[in-house]
């Protein structure tokens, strides 16, 4: 419900700021009411960049990412890497097919333990190559200290299907 005029003569004058800009109603300078607003239904609908130290993403950057789940089809181990990494081959559905992914896991996770595991994997990442390896994706996980987590659904989901 809208409130269409506001009473100003029951309002304390050091409250009168907070409510605005208003304006008198013809024949009773007591009674104010919101002046029309610009009409704005036919601008663009811009994010505000985020400018705080953390980084904050706006809904439309976040909307974008393609979020799956996916399962770990075979696990390899990368030779000559800088940190412990596997080449992982990950099946996102029908519509995206299998990928490779390069991921910084070997540490944490042997190879039994993540073929044919779901994850959740962004899959719309630009591919980059990780130790000379194309990478077409990148899995979530969580970190705390020395402890790693990957992200996996909580129910049995269809291999493919979208997270958002």
């Amino acid at each position: 419900m809208a409130i269409d005029s506001i009473d100003y003569s029951s309002i304390e004058e050091s409250s009168r700021d907070a409510l605005g800009d208003l304006e008198p109603i013809e024949g009773n300078e007591n009674v104010r009411k919101a002046k029309p607003q610009a009409d704005t239904s036919g601008m663009k609908n811009e994010s505000i960049e985020s400018t705080d130290a953390f980084g904050v993403a706006s809904f439309d950057k976040f909307a974008a990412l393609d979020i799956r789940v996916s399962k770990i089809l075979e696990a390899d181990d990368v030779a000559g890497a800088k940190k412990p990494l596997y080449k992982l081959r990950v099946d996102l559905g029908e519509e995206l097919g299998v990928r490779t992914i390069v991921a910084g896991i070997a540490a944490y996770y042997s190879k039994d333990e993540l073929v044919n595991r779901k994850i959740i994997v962004v899959a719309n990442l630009a591919p980059r190559s990780i130790a000379g390896i194309m990478s077409q994706g990148m899995l979530l996980a969580a970190e705390d200290g020395d402890a790693v987590s990957l992200l996996q659904p909580d129910r049995d989901m269809k291999v493919g299907s979208k997270i958002g």
